[in-house]
């Protein structure tokens, strides 16, 4: 509150450690589903699409390209987040106002210089259809195209089935890091998100003393109505709810949202 800022900490450092691995390898048993790989030792076309995504350290390479960074948000007063997140009842829930979010998904902006906002989805079935629709959608274009002889294995041909490999790849990386096992259904997760080019990245990289990277993305958090409300823990001492509204005041909120016990 008082920087008006959110913290939002590398996908990799979180307490989930197959962060991007799950939804990764759902699609890539949807890719070799295809029986795609019957058929790109024959076809040149089809090993410069899907080589690079079908290869052992794909995954690797992007994790050392790019980041990504997330802060989490749970549902309102869930007696399973208080007591894994909110110091055991004790601590106090922030309610973040929809309208918060309104200004983060600009139009003329490139992917890396957004901010994104994105319920999370769980289990393999929920993922495999997020998958599917890019990845259907590309093939079914890269099929129609070769079929009407748009498209032929010379160097322009296969420069357009990498841009197409390259296009569909982002779809898989945003559904990969948008989808969990279904071992974390209960947290009901709704995620914010930026992602940093780490070859040169434009958000400023910061270190926790535990070694963990985050960045720093500025909220109006103080702006009338931006905060909904604040919910104290059913275990927090008496007078929790008078120190939440000094301090709130202290930092310049005049307009304090209502301030009430889980």
């Amino acid at each position: 509150m008082k920087s008006q800022s959110f913290w939002l900490h590398s996908i990799f450092g979180m307490n989930d450690e197959t962060e991007m691995d799950y939804g990764s390898s759902i699609a890539r048993n949807i890719l070799i589903g295809k029986n795609v790989a019957a058929h790109m030792a024959d076809d040149e076309m089809l090993k410069v699409f899907l080589g690079p995504l079908l290869a052992p350290d794909h995954l690797k390479h992007i994790k050392e390209v790019f980041d990504f960074y997330s802060i989490s948000f749970g549902e309102r007063d869930d007696p399973g987040q208080w007591d894994t997140y909110g110091d055991k009842h004790r601590g106090v829930a922030i309610g973040l106002a929809p309208a918060l979010f309104a200004n983060i998904n600009a139009r003329d902006l490139a992917p890396e210089d957004k901010v994104y906002v994105a319920k999370v989805l769980y289990g393999p079935l929920a993922c495999a259809e997020r998958h599917h629709a890019a990845i259907d959608v590309t093939f079914d274009l890269l099929e129609i195209a070769r079929q009407r002889g748009l498209v032929t294995a010379n160097a322009a041909g296969l420069a357009f089935t990498k841009a197409m490999a390259t296009h569909m790849a982002v779809p898989i990386i945003w559904n990969s890091i948008t989808t969990k096992s279904l071992d974390w259904e209960h947290e009901r997760e709704l995620r914010m998100l930026a992602v940093n080019d780490l070859t040169n990245p434009h958000l400023p990289i910061h270190h926790r003393d535990d070694g963990r990277s985050y960045v720093i993305v500025p909220m109006p958090l103080l702006e009338t109505g931006m905060v909904a409300e604040i919910v104290v823990g059913a275990n927090a001492h008496v007078d929790a709810e008078a120190e939440v509204e000094h301090l709130l005041r202290s930092v310049g909120m005049h307009a304090v949202p209502l301030i009430r016990r889980a």
